[in-house]
């Protein structure tokens, strides 16, 4: 059985992509002698770079507000309702502190004992 022929539009494609009309070597040219391929590289890169920084401080203060809800969730589950000074303490902390504090729950007998660590 024969393989139905190509679409046209992948024809264009196949054609380009095997420059027959010369048409891809023309447009390099054309990109080189403006100057506008590396200048389309370089604003790429750039909006690249901005994106995924954008993206990685995007996770980390969502995983900074998820490990202080959970750190609260624990807290308020063992001791009961939180006053309004352990909570600032809690938005003020970062990561690491937030960690041990998660890890003091364990131990601990009252909040003090966990906001010591």
């Amino acid at each position: 059985m024969a393989a139905p022929p190509p679409s046209r539009r992948a024809s264009a494609y196949q054609r380009i992509l095997e420059d027959r009309d010369g048409q891809l070597q023309t447009w390099l040219r054309e990109f080189d002698s403006s100057g506008a391929l590396p200048t389309a590289h370089a604003a790429l890169d750039n909006a690249y770079a901005r994106g995924y920084a954008a993206g990685l401080e995007e996770g980390r203060s969502d995983h900074l507000d998820a490990t202080k809800t959970l750190l609260v969730q624990l807290l308020e589950t063992k001791f009961g309702p939180l006053d309004d000074q352990t909570m600032d303490r809690i938005d003020d902390a970062q990561l690491p502190r937030l960690q041990r504090w998660i890890l003091a729950i364990l131990q601990a007998a009252i909040v003090d004992d966990v906001l010591a660590q």
